[in-house]
């Protein structure tokens, strides 16, 4: 009994974080970029897609003015600033999506706000 429990225990901490994930593509209606993501336990990990094809991280969170949301960070190379993309959460198709910009880390410019389409959304 004792060493089945150890191999169960051994067994639970080998599996990866992302097991449980949320896998989705999102395009951003109106624009011509989206993300691939993975959503596990409040961490957000993909590439974004379209014009600003680039390595995105984030998490999950509220923001007061906008509810339960997925903030996404990506760098943009032809803007050379930080991208910030807060989408409603859970992803759903013609949920909110805004963006958000800063060239210095100081200063916040506001972006664009949109509705999102979900594909390939598996659990």
């Amino acid at each position: 009994m004792r060493r089945s429990a150890i191999v169960v225990a051994m067994l639970t901490l080998a599996t990866p974080v992302w097991a449980k994930a949320q896998h989705a593509s999102v395009t951003f209606d109106g624009l011509c970029g989206g993300a691939d993501l993975t959503v596990a336990h409040g961490i957000v990990a993909g590439k974004m897609t379209g014009c600003n094809p680039n390595v995105a991280t984030g998490t999950v969170g509220s923001v007061k003015t906008f509810g339960r949301a997925l903030t996404v960070n990506a760098y943009s190379n032809d803007a050379q600033q930080w991208v910030i993309y807060v989408l409603q959460y859970p992803l759903v198709t013609g949920g909110r999506m805004c963006t958000f910009s800063t060239p210095d880390g100081h200063e916040i410019l506001n972006g664009v706000c949109t509705s999102y389409t979900v594909h390939n959304a598996a659990q």
